[in-house]
């Protein structure tokens, strides 16, 4: 057999198995999405025992802004004084010097 046939049929095998496994990694990739979409959807709807709705969604956290330096941070990380935010104690302290 021609050296050059060899080296066209191995081409032609390795993109036909190259187009044929991202074909099937994508679907496999839809279908996980469409069935994680349909789990979280059925649970919310149905709700569960301990009234978490049986969801794993995460809740987006509240950003907020420190008073002091403007620097924007989660609000479970921030110190919250009246109805200030502060991105620590420190800096809490040199507001309240400050004002």
């Amino acid at each position: 057999m021609n050296p050059i046939r060899i080296v066209l049929t191995l081409i032609f095998v390795w993109i036909a198995w190259f187009l044929i496994r991202n074909y099937l990694m994508k679907q496999r990739h839809d279908t996980q999405s469409t069935n994680a979409a349909n789990q979280g959807a059925k649970g919310s709807s149905r709700g569960s025992a301990n009234g978490k709705g049986g969801s794993n969604k995460k809740i987006p956290l509240k950003i907020v802004k420190c008073r002091l330096c403007e620097v924007h941070l989660p609000e479970n990380a921030a110190v919250k004084f009246g109805n200030d935010w502060f991105c620590g104690q420190p800096h809490k302290q040199a507001w309240l010097e400050k004002h």
